[in-house]
């Protein structure tokens, strides 16, 4: 179950980026914001923004 929700959370995050680049923000500045608020690893964050 920890899985199915980790999974879920990780779709729901990459849904925000798309968003939030679909609305012009440059990914420096996204990238810190979303790590932060995330509280994700540098793998994670390697598997969204590959």
């Amino acid at each position: 179950m920890k899985r199915g929700i980790a999974a879920g959370k990780m779709e729901a995050i990459r849904g925000m980026i798309a968003l939030m680049r679909n609305n012009g923000i440059a990914e420096e500045k996204l990238k810190p914001q979303i790590q932060a608020q995330f509280d994700l690893t540098d793998a994670q964050m390697q598997e969204l923004f590959k």
